[in-house]
């Protein structure tokens, strides 16, 4: 739960969007380092028309994340308006103790108009903002004690405060709790939260590792939050908590089983027909097995089988998936096989199953199961040489429910969805 920053570093996630672009340093001066950074970039947004009687320049009315510019409407969002981002960190750092500080100031060529929507109603709108933080990091022996606080012009305050304590070898704990008011605002913030967002939320985490005996590892986890404001399909302040339990038995170095179960408890709006949602209690359970073995170095299997249970006052669902993915890498051959092949089966959206799937370099893929079907996936990589390597990835999904996939542009007619991904590299 403690992070541990990078500093400035290169730019490597698959995601096309959140990244700076410009110039930084870091400066170590005794025991003090200081980093400085200015970005500027375009960005994809939607903009809607000014007003010419109440507004002189377009509005930003969203963002568009997803690095696609596919169709018309995506590519008119294409590099609509500029960022610059510039900001600095100073840091001391002593024996046991240390300390930091942060801002950042950002600012865009068009101004935002984010927040149409009750929900919204904190969210920043306007050409530029800024953020001033510190933060705290007091090593005692074996205890860790952290935290960061931070706010925004208009009043809002952020806090993360925690600390992680190593009894003995066999028994670790930690506890973080955090308090992120509705009003803060900060486009670039990643704290720990339940939502997503570092804004609208309270809560306290509780987590445990345990070694109880050889080969055995204990891991447990209580969350409990809290959501002083609205949220999409939330109309009232809502409440929630969740916990997870996870056993993982090594009896080999090649063998290894893994049981998890986790529950959550959330609230959202009631689908009664009243002008007036009143909030119902929903919980999500699921559970997994996993057993993963290295017969050789040649060959890598992993096996799982999850269950999902979803409940709500008027309805219970179930979703089930089994799995496995093998890897196979011949000695003598310069290739990679990954494979995986997928049986799943859900009643309906709310019990579906995300696993994570082997991509590409640099890319991923976590598919949701949803509905009846099977999945097959195939990843190869071929090392031409040191400096190049191919890599090849196809994947089909079958759905025996389904006799149109999709919407829009998206629609395929009949149950099959296949995607094929090519991907050459050089290195120089």
């Amino acid at each position: 739960v403690i992070k541990k920053p990078r500093l400035v570093d290169k730019y490597s996630s698959a995601n096309e969007s959140a990244f700076m672009r410009g110039e930084a340093a870091t400066i170590k001066l005794k025991d003090f380092t200081i980093t400085e950074f200015v970005s500027y970039k375009s960005l994809d947004a939607g903009i809607a028309e000014a007003d010419t009687l109440t507004e002189e320049e377009d509005l930003v009315t969203s963002f568009l994340e997803t690095g696609y510019h596919r169709t018309p409407n995506e590519i008119a969002k294409r590099h609509t308006i500029k960022e610059f981002v510039t900001g600095g960190n100073v840091t001391w750092q002593g024996n046991k103790l240390k300390i930091g500080a942060t801002g950042v100031y950002y600012s865009y060529s068009n101004p935002l108009n984010t927040n149409d929507r009750a929900y919204e109603y904190f969210n920043f709108n306007g050409k530029s903002n800024f953020n001033l933080g510190v933060d705290y990091l007091l090593n005692l022996h074996k205890i860790n004690i952290f935290g960061e606080t931070s706010m925004s012009p208009n009043g809002g305050i952020a806090t993360v405060d925690g600390a992680t304590i190593d009894f003995v070898p066999e028994f670790k704990m930690s506890a973080l709790y955090r308090y992120y008011s509705p009003k803060y605002q900060n486009m670039y913030a990643q704290g720990f939260s339940e939502g997503n967002k570092t804004y609208n939320e309270s809560g306290l985490y509780i987590g445990a590792e345990i070694l109880p005996v050889k080969h055995l590892r204990l891991n447990i986890y209580f969350d409990s939050w809290k959501f002083p404001w609205l949220k999409y399909g939330v109309n009232a302040p809502s409440t929630g908590h969740e916990w997870t339990a996870e056993a993982t038995y090594t009896p080999k170095r090649n063998i290894e089983m893994i049981l998890r179960a986790k529950y959550e408890t959330k609230q959202k709006n009631s689908t009664d027909d009243t002008n007036i949602k009143e909030l119902i209690n929903y919980n999500t359970s699921k559970y997994r097995y996993q057993l993963n073995i290295t017969p050789n170095d040649e060959w890598k299997l992993k096996s799982r089988i999850e269950v999902s249970r979803y409940h709500r006052p008027d309805s219970t669902s179930w979703g089930f998936l089994v799995c496995e993915d093998i890897q196979y890498k011949p000695a003598k051959l310069p290739l990679t096989f990954t494979a995986r092949i997928a049986l799943f089966d859900t009643q309906d959206y709310n019990s579906r199953i995300y696993a994570y799937e082997q991509d590409v370099l640099y890319a991923f893929t976590v598919p949701m199961f949803y509905g009846r079907g099977t999945r097959l996936a195939l990843v190869v990589k071929y090392d031409v040489t040191d400096n190049i390597d191919l890599w090849f990835r196809i994947a089909n999904s079958y759905y025996a429910d389904k006799t149109v996939l999709g919407s829009g542009l998206d629609e395929i007619q009949g149950p099959n969805r296949t995607e094929v991904k090519l991907q050459f590299r050089l290195k120089f």
